[in-house]
């Protein structure tokens, strides 16, 4: 695992530089596998892993998917691979950083669960001393974490490097691995939601082409592989297990392109382990969504491109129209921002969107929401409850018909709304959050097949 003291301390430039540089050097000779994974609910690091090393990443999430559910995630994709298998999981925030009182979905608990060597990163700027109380901090806040070793970022030169690993080592008794020089090219752009996606960045490959080599410069590729040993996991069973194959022929339409890309690796994945025939398309630049079943509009950026997205309005009008014709939809966060009336950026100017939801959405300059919640809905006749995630810098003003309710602490506010066959809403669903995750997965399935035989 690759963490750091706190966000903004480089892990994804680390991280994809690693993945890119091991992929192309050391694990490429030697008939290694690189295999990524993200710890967290996050949609846009994933991305530049699979950029980075060409493999889909998979959140590991204790949260969302609970102890058992992570263990699957990672235990059933490294299951049967091999030796030569490298996985390479990026933290979330700091270390420590997760749930206040119990520390769930932190990187350290995800490291704990699943027994995995920790590389930490720190800012070595302007350190000596210091950099060993920083590590031994660290070190001993949680004995259950295994520190293997220290990455040093931001630092002018070698010289430096050398002091500083000469203190940790001596001091706090782990190894330095290897240092990243300050380098302004190097700097990801961010928006209001985190990162900008890979796909947004033209000169990505370039930008980590350029990490990679930095890295295989800088770092002990083979000290990192020879510390990062652990036994080949063992399988875990799966909720879905024996359901394959069992919603063939069923057609889901994705929306897909730079306003909605936020979908888990593990979600599609799954969908099409079901024998589901997913359709991917672009409210932005096709005329009309596929000929499908249903539709999934995932989260991502609509009010960034809300000009393009109200330009087509031959999209907007197909949508519109199969969505009041019954066709079954789900529309999370980005997805229900889309599918109101009114779309209003940054700039204050309302641009239409499809109008199906009686809602106006307006962008603010703050987090309105950020966290995990609980989830409780009740829909076709059956209860529901399970963790979700929330990230969002607007607000809805609108009456829609809510079902269910979320809770967070002593907080509640309304779940999510229900118009016609479209469930909408801001919480992010993993389909294998714990414990109900699974039953609404199958239960919006089951009535999609329904519907579409008595189309």
């Amino acid at each position: 695992m690759i963490s750091g003291t706190g966000s903004g301390s480089g892990k994804t430039t680390v991280t994809a530089g690693l993945m890119r540089a091991l992929a192309g050097r050391l694990c490429a000779k030697a008939g290694r596998e690189i295999v990524p994974f993200k710890c967290g609910p996050d949609y846009i690091d994933p991305m530049f892993h699979r950029f980075a090393c060409g493999s889909p990443s998979v959140n590991l999430d204790t949260v969302l998917l609970g102890d058992d559910g992570t263990r699957r995630a990672f235990n059933n994709r490294m299951a049967g691979r091999g030796p030569g298998a490298c996985a390479i999981v990026e933290g979330a925030m700091g270390l420590y950083d997760g749930q206040r009182d119990t520390g769930k979905g932190s990187a350290a608990d995800t490291a704990v669960l699943l027994d995995l060597p920790v590389f930490l990163i720190i800012d070595g700027r302007g350190m000596s001393q210091s950099a060993a109380a920083l590590v031994g901090g660290f070190r001993d806040y949680d004995p259950r974490v295994r520190i293997s070793g220290i990455i040093v970022n931001r630092i002018k030169n070698e010289s430096h490097y050398r002091l500083l690993s000469e203190i940790i080592e001596t001091q706090c008794g782990i190894p330095c691995v290897g240092w990243f020089p300050e380098d302004p090219a190097l700097r990801l752009e961010s928006r209001h939601l985190g990162l900008i996606p890979a796909e947004e960045l033209e000169s990505l490959s370039e930008l980590l082409d350029r990490a990679a080599d930095s890295i295989a410069d800088h770092f002990d590729l083979g000290r990192i592989l020879e510390l990062s040993y652990i036994d080949e996991p063992a399988e875990v069973p799966d909720p879905f297990e024996g359901c394959e194959d069992r919603y063939r022929g069923l057609r889901i339409g994705v929306a897909r392109d730079k306003a909605f890309n936020f979908y888990y690796t593990e979600n599609l994945e799954l969908l099409k382990k079901l024998g589901i025939e997913l359709k991917f398309f672009s409210p932005i630049a096709d005329a009309a969504p596929p000929e499908v079943d249903a539709l999934w509009f995932g989260g991502g950026y609509p009010e960034v491109f809300a000009d393009r997205l109200e330009e087509n309005v031959s999209m907007r009008k197909a949508v519109r129209a199969a969505l009041e014709a019954g066709l079954p939809c789900y529309a999370e966060c980005g997805g229900q921002i889309y599918l109101a009336e009114k779309i209003v950026p940054g700039d204050g100017k309302p641009r239409a969107g499809v109008g199906f939801l009686p809602d106006r959405i307006r962008m603010t300059d703050r987090l309105q929401r950020f966290g995990y919640a609980d989830l409780e809905i009740g829909l076709e006749g059956r209860s529901f409850g399970f963790p979700v995630h929330e990230f969002h810098h607007s607000v809805l003003e609108g009456d829609g018909d809510y079902r269910g309710r979320l809770t967070k602490g002593t907080r509640r506010w309304p779940g999510m709304q229900v118009r016609k066959n479209t469930l909408a809403g801001y919480p992010h669903f993993h389909f294998y959050a714990a414990p109900d995750g699974p039953a609404l997965l199958r239960a919006m399935l089951d009535k999609a097949v329904l519907l579409k035989e008595q189309r």
